[in-house]
């Protein structure tokens, strides 16, 4: 039994290491090492191919056993050893093998042959500094092989040694004279060093060696055109071109060479003949497409770049080529489309990125535009044409600190532009840094001293300063250059009536419309020049002439009734009225409308004869007497008066002496309703509620202080109360389009979908075009919570035509939410940027609106197409 113990036991052994996972040896490569032996006579070529079979066959053990063998026979072979450390690093590695190289070289310290594989094997270990001493010791004990030289080249080539490189390149060609890719390659590194005289010799001796190998001889064509030599270049290309007619790069390049010496038709004519050979080779119809483009045929270029886009479809040279073919053609919506797809298919050209950046801020489209910038800095950050593109759309979006930023990054690389220092001084004028304003203009004008906009920079800032010589004086230098422009001659007429010069106000005015006689804003303006000179019935026609454009201004109406007053009180009363139906009503235009209807003494409690009427009349002709008559009353109605004429000259920036946060328990009705104009002008609605609620009780029948309060009840959300006193109002004004659309909206908020919707559809019977019916109805089919009223379609039809109307911020965010709820997210994203760059005022919440569309974006998109989520700028 324990023989037979004894017997089994290395066989169960054998067994358990047959079945067993051991390691699999490295497979080996042995590319460019050396197939047979390095001693003459010895094992031969043939022996050393025996060993290699089983290498081959991927049995590293068995070739191991046979290179030991031959050792025995050959022990002095340096090839077997490298072979053998090959095979020892496959089965046992690297440090295996390099220490049996050793072992051999300190057993045979003279032999640089030894030396020479162990610097191989380095070198194939990326032991680059320890290959090369090898290699060294071995070049000093006499040795060199093919193997050493090309191994040692690429060593020195990496320790940035190029000429002990090349020179180690050329002891390799030296070895194989015969070998082709080696002068190719010399030829080539000759070259890259600028010897070029060397460099002809190899590339010949590449040819003469392999005269079949287009690589070389495309090399060759690349060295003479690169090296001037234009005859042999021509010449050459012929050759070639005529030997081999079936690789279309020779005609190509000498389509290039016939250009170069002015024979275009000649190069048409060659390049045509090759495309009848090769419809399908993209290069050739690129190339003709390149030169019916110069000779501006844009319909054969455009064809010929479409054919080898269609061979090519990836080809971003192409789309860019054919967008450009497209804009030379005013065709901007296809070149739009060839450029986003170039973009898309990862164009690198600036020019795709510049050209759409421009043409997405010109159409206003933010949302474009900045991720078309963005892409195009992440190419090349210092871009001064996107960096001026993204200044523009930030200062669009009011962001003026963000776009001084961009225009700074511009300047850096062009620190004399005019342009960029004007937009520069500009800005800081917008932010009232006055003293950088000045010298950012100063220096733009410096630049370019006939550079009419930055002049013009320059007038708004002194205006701002109030500096009128320097602004005179500066229109003045404007007028010189350019005697055609009608904005200097305007600003010039604005700061002679700030100053009450009137008669050279009206000359300034003259002559800008002259100039420009279709700008109706010049003929408003105008207008009050007139009514300031006293030529009331001029002054009317002006506005009149002014309103021809903008018939529905009622800003302009009431102007206009404030010179008809003087001469035709009919015409003054038929203006003002329609102000009042059209818009929320002024104090300047409500005042002249009871005044005409002879309201007044009884709005006011005055008496028709009494000195506060006599004031009153005064101030509505704009007579000169009016502030001294002002001045001289003694009357509790004099700070009301006073305020009234201060309206009419500044606006909401009047200022009411003795105004009070409070009601003031006494007094007239209409002095309560004054307090709660000023209140109004001070934005602060609680105070103005306050008072008109004891106007109200004061004179509960005044219509006008009803319809401020209806007002103030909507802002406080008490839509019933505002409801019945619009209702009331319409009663006696049923032609009143502003309190039909506040009864409309306060029936909305009030959830009296129904009506609402009763009051919008009969205003827009009325008044087809008025937007904010339009919106508001889109807004209320979108928002309602009655199912009956859920119009989607309806809603997008309305508030598409309300924002081609008026592209608000109200309106672009109405379609923004019908977009959103189309889950046309995309549209919905761009719409909600647009309405971003209208209203900064109402930044939170347009920045709440974009985050639950990206949102909605993410959710819809697949992981790769999805946008970052980022707070609106």
């Amino acid at each position: 039994m324990a023989k037979l113990y004894r017997f089994l036991l290395p066989l169960l052994v054998l067994t358990l290491a047959s079945c067993a996972s051991l390691p699999k040896p490295e497979p080996v490569d042995l590319s460019n090492w050396p197939k047979g032996p390095l001693i003459e006579g010895g094992l031969g070529t043939e022996g050393f191919g025996q060993i290699l079979k089983p290498v081959s066959n991927g049995d590293s053990f068995e070739a191991l056993k046979l290179t030991e063998k031959a050792l025995t026979t050959y022990p002095d072979e340096p090839h077997l050893h490298l072979l053998k450390a090959k095979l020892l690093q496959a089965t046992q590695g690297e440090q295996e093998a390099l220490d049996y190289l050793s072992d051999q070289i300190a057993a045979r310290p003279g032999s640089g042959a030894f030396y020479s594989m162990r610097g191989l094997l380095l070198f194939s270990l990326g032991y680059l500094e320890s290959a090369r001493a090898d290699f060294n010791q071995a070049e000093g004990l006499g040795h060199s092989s093919l193997e050493q030289s090309l191994a040692l080249a690429e060593v020195l080539e990496q320790a940035q040694l190029p000429s002990a490189s090349l020179a180690a390149l050329v002891k390799a060609t030296k070895l194989a004279p015969k070998r082709d890719d080696l002068w190719f390659r010399q030829a080539q590194f000759e070259f890259r060093l600028g010897r070029i005289q060397n460099a002809q010799i190899s590339i010949l001796k590449v040819i003469e060696l392999a005269p079949d190998n287009l690589d070389y001889q495309q090399f060759y064509v690349d060295f003479l055109d690169y090296t001037g030599q234009k005859g042999t270049w021509g010449a050459q290309l012929e050759s070639l071109n005529l030997r081999f007619p079936n690789h279309p790069w020779f005609t190509l390049r000498l389509g290039n060479y016939l250009i170069s010496r002015g024979e275009i038709n000649q190069a048409k004519q060659l390049i045509l003949k090759a495309i009848d050979k090769h419809p399908d080779n993209y290069m050739l119809h690129f190339q003709i497409a390149t030169i019916h483009l110069a000779e501006k045929d844009f319909d054969l270029a455009q064809d010929h770049f479409k054919k080898g886009l269609a061979s090519k479809p990836d080809s971003t040279l192409a789309m860019v080529q054919i967008a450009r073919i497209y804009l030379a053609k005013d065709e901007m919506q296809n070149a739009v489309d060839m450029l986003e797809q170039a973009r898309a298919a990862g164009s690198e050209d600036l020019f795709v990125y510049e050209t759409l950046a421009r043409i997405y801020n010109q159409r206003l489209d933010s949302f474009e535009a900045e991720r078309v910038i963005v892409e195009g800095l992440n190419l090349k950050g210092d871009s001064v044409a996107l960096l001026l593109e993204y200044g523009a759309l930030l200062e669009r979006r009011r962001q003026y600190p963000e776009a001084l930023m961009a225009f700074e990054a511009a300047l850096v690389e062009h620190p004399t532009s005019n342009y960029i220092l004007g937009r520069m001084g500009n800005l800081y004028r917008i932010l009232k840094d006055y003293p950088k304003a000045i010298d950012f203009l100063n220096r733009a004008a410096e630049s370019s001293p006939d550079s009419s906009w930055v002049l013009a920079h320059q007038v708004e800032l002194y205006q701002e300063l109030k500096d009128w010589p320097k602004a005179l004086k500066t229109i003045e230098t404007m007028i010189e250059g350019d005697q055609s422009s009608y904005w200097p001659f305007a600003k010039r007429a604005m700061i002679y009536l700030h100053q009450d010069q009137y008669a050279e106000a009206e000359k300034a005015i003259g002559a800008a419309i002259m100039r420009n006689p279709e700008a109706k804003w010049l003929r408003e303006f105008e207008g009050q020049i007139l009514a300031s000179l006293g030529r009331h019935q001029e002054a009317a026609k002006s506005f009149e002439t002014a309103l021809s454009g903008d018939r529905d201004n009622a800003f302009l109406l009431v102007r206009l009734a404030y010179s008809k007053v003087h001469f035709d009180r009919a015409g003054a009363l038929e203006a003002v009225t329609q102000a009042l139906d059209l818009e929320d009503f002024s104090l300047a235009g409500l005042e002249l409308y009871l005044y005409l209807n002879g309201q007044t003494t009884k709005t006011w409690g005055f008496k028709p004869d009494s000195p506060e009427m006599k004031v009153f009349e005064a101030i509505v002709f704009k007579s000169n007497q009016a502030r001294q008559e002002l001045n001289q009353l003694k009357s509790p109605y004099k700070p009301y008066l006073a305020f009234f004429m201060a309206v009419l000259d500044q606006g909401a920036q009047a200022k009411l002496e003795g105004y009070k946060s409070s009601p003031l328990g006494s007094g007239a009705a209409w002095m309560s309703f004054y307090q709660a104009v000023q209140a109004q002008f001070l934005e602060k609605p609680l105070e103005v509620k306050a008072h008109l609620l004891e106007a109200n009780i004061q004179e509960p029948g005044n219509l006008w202080v009803q319809a401020r309060l209806a007002y103030a009840y909507e802002l406080a959300g008490e839509y019933p109360q505002a409801i019945e006193l619009l209702k009331i109002h319409l009663e006696n004004r049923p032609q009143s389009l502003w309190a039909k659309l506040r009864l409309a909206l306060n029936y909305d908020m009030n959830q009296q979908g129904v009506e609402s919707e009763k009051v919008y559809k009969q205003i827009l019977n009325e008044h087809p075009d008025e937007h904010i019916a339009l919106n508001n109805l889109a807004w209320l089919y979108v928002t309602s919570k009655n199912k009956e009223l859920n119009k989607l379609d309806d809603a997008l039809g309305l508030s598409i035509k309300a924002v081609a109307l008026s592209p608000s911020s109200a309106n672009l965010d109405t379609l923004a939410e019908i977009y959103f709820l189309k889950k046309d997210y995309k549209k919905a994203l761009k719409t909600i940027e647009r309405a971003l760059d209208q209203d900064r005022e109402a930044l939170d919440y347009f920045k709440k609106q974009k985050k639950k569309i990206l949102k909605a974006l993410q959710v819809g998109l697949p992981p790769s197409r999805r946008p970052e989520p980022a707070e609106a700028p």
